[in-house]
């Protein structure tokens, strides 16, 4: 009998963290739920604050792994994924007037 690997993917590399412009903190939750149904223990790395779930939700930039083991048959996948931090956007009024100046200096 040949077993196959958890079937899990964390995401886009690297994950970005959106930043509210307003309070300057974001996060984002990364999930290491297969797609196959199963019975699953989850070890990430860092050690996940909300404990050995299939998510977690990450607030400050690095490198993220997790080990999915299937219980029933042992075996197990590791998937990594980097989490960096956006810029904090700029407000539409911003924007706005800035193309109005860029319009201005044209005529």
């Amino acid at each position: 009998i040949v077993n196959p690997l958890p079937d899990t993917d964390l995401g886009n590399n690297p994950t970005v963290i959106c930043v509210d412009p307003i309070s300057g903190t974001g996060s984002q939750t990364i999930d290491a739920t297969p797609t196959t149904a199963g019975n699953y223990s989850y070890n990430w790395t860092p050690i996940n604050p909300d404990g050995n779930i299939a998510t977690y939700t990450i607030t400050t930039p690095g490198t993220y792994s997790v080990i999915v083991t299937n219980l029933d048959t042992s075996c197990s996948f590791t998937d990594t994924v980097t989490a960096v931090i956006s810029s904090a956007p700029e407000s539409k009024i911003c924007r706005y007037w800035k193309f109005m100046c860029r319009c201005a200096k044209k005529n």
